[in-house]
């Protein structure tokens, strides 16, 4: 596994290594350091124990062999060649220490001492960095210096992932060694004469140490050290430029202050810091420290959100942005647009009192011809920003054709260059996320927005592949903004020119084109069958994963010839280099695509069906873990192709068994939290759909899900597993990932033990290892504490969708459900305790509505809790909504376990709804309205519940107007028909409570039969109308409707008509 490093002096292969012959030439290079003596000599003693603690007995062997070669290496002259091997085996070995043995195992290691391994590795560190000369000079010991600091500082990130718990233990002894490595790796990361990878993997180190132990920084006076040096960085003359894709100073900057403000707690003591010094260094003359303040300051909206929310702070912040949009210099104005960027996207609606400050300042940039294209670019960010909030759709909609002038300018110029056409995607961009707020309102700019278009989605030099694949992707939110009957004039050119692009090599513009012309399936519905023969085989050429990453896709074999000759000369312009990223993209995109025309076609799509799945299913194991989530949520499309009914057919049979087989092994094997939750999510849709029939055609399914269920809540699968392993806590040898990676790696080693290539296949496995144990975090320094946050609200997203499985298995078992969620109630008892996963919340209603009177043991436990978790709510308005939603449910039908909890439950959703009511919602986002007025919606509705089983026991004459103020419903229609029953009911038992409040029920009554819901819900209105109206209050009723408009008073009167 390891490539054997010799201590011999002379070159050659790896047989001639092993000594020199007699009468050879004396070996060249010097002995070792004493330093690298004492470090070897530990390396040994380290790899000896780490082989005696593991039980693999290969592991053993090579521990053993490693071991064998520190020792024979502390007294052979080391060339630079083999000075570079050596540290090169000790990375290797380190991650493989780390992916091998378990952290519990390490604590029991003889000597050396952890600290005193790490302190001679410190020491070795330290005497290279101490030679390394001041200047600029790129001499070879210079650069093969630094090369080795690189692989040691990585082997020291490798060290502290396998040490979390010895730090805790040796905390006293550790500490100063923690610090002096913290102190050393700044110095040396700061130092821009430094070669940028041994830079990076300095800091690497400081970022490793931050998110695996916060408290050493602020116990030891470390965190103002680390954030001076991160303003140091991002203040860095040397710097010329603001490209977030490049190596730079500021960018090694921003992205280790991100780490330290994500990890340090309260984040408050990171926040402040940063402040006070963007503070100091935004009065500086400086452009370079002005520059650094903005840039700085842009990290804290996301990492300390709260901090930054405080109003003054906020304002300072804004008037800061605002003034440096306003300097002249470019590097201080694009860091004000960067800054401005991040305060849109993460703190609305706090921030929309300053979108009128912000938004003409980027125009101004936009329309400036003198404007460099650096700060044009990068003021099309916050653009983007506020293009994508429907909140201020009347004030971005007249910009479009500024926008679009912009791009017709850039396109006009006669040589573009690669900053040229990412302004102009920048610029598209902004179109897009206009249209897709606008909606029909983008119809004023159609004709124009079109015709712009299409033409740059006949792009055919190479540089402008990215302008030709925005372009395609617009042209789809665009269809979706106008709606079919607009759209329709310019299909035949989409495809058109969607099909040209499929026939270039660009992955970007095929994932574009799949994105469009889903677009166009959910837009035209069936109408777009009629494109679909020609575009099939686009859509099955990316779904292979084993397929050539240079094969071009030709669609399929029987394409015009005269299509073929158009698009010829296009190939032409285009370089095929393979781009592993955009196929991936390509493939989730294509995959997408087939789910929106299932759900644009219905069961129109059966006839492709086989064709378009059949590739599916037989790759869904192979995918990359982006494109497997894509995967469950197609399947959960099926439902949309065949109808529920009591005997499913045999083809929904046949692909639904598929479909559970595939979500069933997703769920067990997979690390990623997304695609877990995604399948649950997919599993649950097609469970409620089909039901029993399809979930007990075979019994062992049934169960398997049952049994997955219980272990997902127990979190007892791999995504859990997956994250206590970071770090080496708890790894377990037998997840598939692992046991796939060893396969390869014994393979290789018989294919090719000598070789070189398979070297560097050792070490990309190694690494390959240590990602997949956190693969859904980027930092190579996350460590279970360290990336907490994030982590944890992926799982939660598992446990809740979980609990969507759970109400699924519910509702297709109904009381036979019983005795599995006997088994399963206490560990959801604990889930409702602990707060997580309170989108989950609605899946305790649906047990309660699927399961009747054999959930009423249940109930009484229920509530206590669910009042809990209401009482402190906290503004969480979507907690408030589910358990709102729950709680009314359980009222209606609970039965007698819910009496007990009725006058508390009634005290607790008036109390909300009050508060509901009460909110100012002026400067929300549409997006946030919504998620207010679904609370709204469900604390109204809950309150309509309580009172269809409890009215004599609740104060109705406080229930009746709260409840009217809560109506008509806004967003959460499924609540519709109990809150209307509800109406009626108070018409019928309580007309006296309810006779001040009958004209305000008479004005709902008219809005909801004016409304989309007038059919669905005529009944329910119509009844209580007409009782409205022949009450003793009639007279004046009637006189109010005649006091509406002609046209809403004939409205009215007719539904009252047709439904007698």
């Amino acid at each position: 596994m390891f490539r054997r490093v010799a201590a011999g002096g002379g070159g050659g292969g790896r047989g001639g290594r092993g000594g020199v012959k007699k009468g050879a030439k004396k070996p060249t290079g010097t002995l070792p350091s004493e330093k690298l003596k004492t470090f070897l000599d530990n390396a040994e003693k380290y790899a000896v124990a780490a082989g005696a603690a593991i039980e693999d007995e290969d592991a053993l062997g090579e521990f053993q062999e490693i071991a064998s070669q520190f020792s024979t290496l502390r007294e052979a002259r080391l060339s630079q060649q083999r000075r570079q091997e050596l540290f090169e085996e000790f990375e290797v070995f380190m991650f493989s220490v780390v992916s091998r043995v378990h952290n519990e195992i390490l604590t029991e290691m003889e000597a050396p001492s952890l600290d005193e391994f790490f302190g001679s590795l410190l020491d070795v560190i330290e005497e290279i960095a101490g030679e390394l000369p001041e200047d600029e000079s790129e001499s070879t010991s210079q650069i093969a210096a630094e090369s080795e600091l690189t692989l040691l500082y990585k082997a020291v990130v490798a060290f502290l992932m396998v040490s979390i718990e010895q730090r805790r233990e040796l905390r006293q002894q550790f500490s100063a060694l923690s610090v002096r490595v913290v102190k050393h790796t700044l110095a040396l990361g700061t130092n821009s004469s430094r070669q940028p990878d041994v830079r990076e993997a300095a800091l690497n180190v400081v970022g490793s140490l931050v998110s695996t132990d916060p408290s050493l920084f602020t116990e030891n006076d470390l965190l103002n050290t680390c954030i001076d040096s991160f303003f140091t960085l991002c203040a860095d003359p040397n710097d010329d430029a603001l490209d977030p894709n490049a190596f730079s100073s500021q960018n090694l900057g921003t992205l280790h202050l991100d780490a330290v403000a994500g990890s340090v707690k309260p984040t408050e003591l990171v926040a402040s810091a940063v402040f006070e010094k963007a503070k100091q260094w935004y009065g500086s003359a400086n452009k370079f420290e002005r520059k650094a303040a903005l840039v700085s300051l842009a990290v804290l909206p996301e990492a300390c959100t709260e901090y930054v929310l405080q109003k003054e702070r906020l304002d300072t912040i804004a008037d800061w942005i605002s003034k440096a949009c306003d300097e002249s210099d470019e590097l201080v104005k694009s860091a004000g647009y960067i800054c401005m960027a991040e305060v849109v996207q993460h703190l609305q609606p706090a921030c929309a009192t300053h979108h009128k400050a912000f938004l003409p300042r980027i125009m101004k940039a936009l329309e400036n011809t003198d404007e460099c294209l650096l700060v044009k670019t990068k003021a099309t960010i916050p653009l983007t920003q506020l293009c994508s909030l429907i909140s201020t759709v009347n004030e971005t909609i007249p910009l479009v054709p500024t926008l679009l002038k912009q791009i017709k300018e850039m396109r006009a110029k006669m040589f573009k260059l690669k900053e040229d056409c990412e302004y102009i995607e920048s610029l598209t961009v902004c179109v897009r996320a206009i249209a897709g707020c606008a909606g029909d309102k983008f119809l004023t700019y159609l004709k124009d927005s079109m015709e712009l278009f299409l033409a740059m989605m006949k792009e055919t030099d190479e540089i402008s592949h990215i302008v030709r694949a925005t372009a395609t992707a617009c042209v789809g939110e665009i269809a979706r903004a106008v709606g079919k009957e607009n759209i329709q004039p310019y299909v035949d050119d989409i495809v058109r020119d969607i099909i040209a692009g499929m026939k270039l090599p660009d992955p970007d513009i095929k994932a574009a084109g799949h994105s469009t012309f889903g677009d166009l399936a959910i837009v035209l519905g069936n109408d777009i069958s009629p494109f679909l023969d020609s575009y099939v085989g686009f859509l099955l050429a990316p779904l292979d994963p084993n397929s050539s990453s240079k094969k071009k896709s030709r669609g399929d074999e029987d394409d015009d010839e005269e299509d073929e000759d158009e698009d010829e000369d296009e190939d032409e312009d285009y370089e095929d280099e393979g781009d592993p990223e955009g196929e991936v993209e390509e493939r989730r995109l294509a995959i997408e695509c087939v789910k929106s025309l299932v759900e644009g076609m219905k069961e129109n799509f059966s006839p492709f069906q086989n064709r378009l799945f059949d590739p599916i299913l037989q790759h869904a194991a192979d995918y990359e873990d982006e494109v497997k989530a894509e995967v469950a949520s197609l399947l959960a499309s099926i439902v949309h192709i065949y109808p529920a009914s009591a005997e499913i057919q045999p083809q929904a049979k046949e692909i639904g068994q598929a479909a559970l087989q595939i979500l069933t092994s997703y769920i067990t094997s997979c690390p990623e939290p997304a695609v877990v939750e995604e399948a649950n999510l997919a599993l649950s849709e097609i469970i409620k759909h089909f039901g029993a029939p399809l979930l007990f055609a075979d019994r062992s399914t049934g169960e398997q899900v049952v049994d997955i269920l219980g272990r997902m809540l127990n979190k007892e699968i791999m995504c859990f597993q997956n994250v206590d392993d970071i770090m080496g806590l708890t790894l377990n040898k037998e997840i598939m990932c692992f046991q796939n990676v060893d396969e390869e790696d014994e393979e290789d080693d018989d294919e090719d033990e000598e070789g070189e290539e398979g070297e560097e296949d050792i070490n990309k496995k190694l690494k390959a290892k240590e990602k997949t144990k956190h693969s859904h975090c980027e930092d190579e320094s996350c460590a279970k504490e360290g990336c907490g946050d994030e982590c944890e609200k992926e799982l939660e997203g598992v446990i809740a969708s979980s609990l969507e499985l759970l109400g699924a298995l519910a509702k297709a078992r109904g009381a036979a459900f019983e005795p599995t969620l006997a088994t399963l109630f206490p560990r959801v008892v604990e889930i409702v305790k602990s707060g997580s996963a309170d989108y989950g919340f609605g899946c305790l209603a649906e047990l309660a509505e699927s399961m009747g009177a054999a959930y009423a043991p249940y109930v009484e436990q229920l509530f206590p809790l669910l009042l809990a978790r209401l009482e402190k709510w906290n503004e969480n308005f979507a907690l408030a909504h589910n358990v709102a939603f729950t709680l009314g449910v359980l009222c209606l039908k609970g039965g007698a376990a819910s009496k007990p909890f009725h006058k508390q439950t009634y005290d607790a959703l008036a109390s909300l709804l009050k508060t509901l009511l009460a909110v100012d919602m002026s400067e929300f986002n549409s997006e946030q309205i919504t998620v207010v007025e679904r609370a709204r919606d469900n604390a109204t509705s809950a309150l309509g519940k309580l009172f269809m089983v409890a009215a004599d026991s609740l104060p109705v004459s406080e229930l009746i107007p709260l409840f009217l103020k809560g109506l008509p419903l806004k967003a959460d229609f499924e609540e519709a028909n109990c809150a209307y029953s509800a109406c009626v009911k108070m018409i019928n038992t309580h007309p006296a409570v309810l006779e001040p409040h009958m004209v305000q029920m008479l004005e709902i009554f008219r809005e909801v039969l004016a409304s989309s819901l007038a059919d669905k819900l005529k009944g329910f209105v119509v009844t209580g109308a007409n009782s409205l109206l022949s009450s003793g209050k009639a007279a004046e009723l009637r006189a109010v409707v005649d006091s509406w408009p002609a046209e809403q008073r004939e409205a009215f009167n007719k539904s009252l008509s047709e439904k007698s």
